[in-house]
């Protein structure tokens, strides 16, 4: 069942109440995800990270061919990464895909994270982004 709370705007700051932070399964320090849609103008919180996540936002054009993804997921795999939200969409024959990755578990840097999934050879452009 849905659960439904009004809050006031503070400036720029929404507050949650307890109840609200129970069902998100949220505490200080938490990381959530704003999905907004303006010609709505709605949004979607999603809790996605304890405050010790390290959270890194991959944008990729890759491949559009049979295993591109899994050749990507594997890599993240075998480094204890930890897929956290994702999304992508096949556009002129390529397949672009965003990624928001939780590097907490791992012992590899961005730009070694970086060499390894360009090792792959599906991806064209990479882009890696810590939030």
């Amino acid at each position: 069942m849905k659960a439904y709370e009004l809050v006031k705007l503070k400036g720029n700051k929404l507050e949650l109440s307890e109840q609200c932070m129970r069902v998100l399964e949220a505490s200080e320090g938490s990381i959530l995800l704003l999905e907004l849609d303006r010609n709505e103008k709605e949004m979607i919180v999603t809790s996605i990270g304890e405050p010790d996540s390290k959270i890194v936002e991959l944008k990729a054009i890759m491949d559009n061919s049979p295993l591109s993804n899994a050749k990507l997921d594997l890599v993240l795999g075998e480094e204890n990464i930890s897929i956290i939200y994702g999304e992508g969409q096949a556009v002129k024959g390529s397949y672009y895909s965003v990624r928001l990755l939780d590097l907490k578990n791992s012992n590899i840097s961005e730009s070694e994270l970086s060499n390894k999934l360009k090792g792959t050879g599906v991806i064209k452009e990479l882009e890696l982004v810590r939030l």
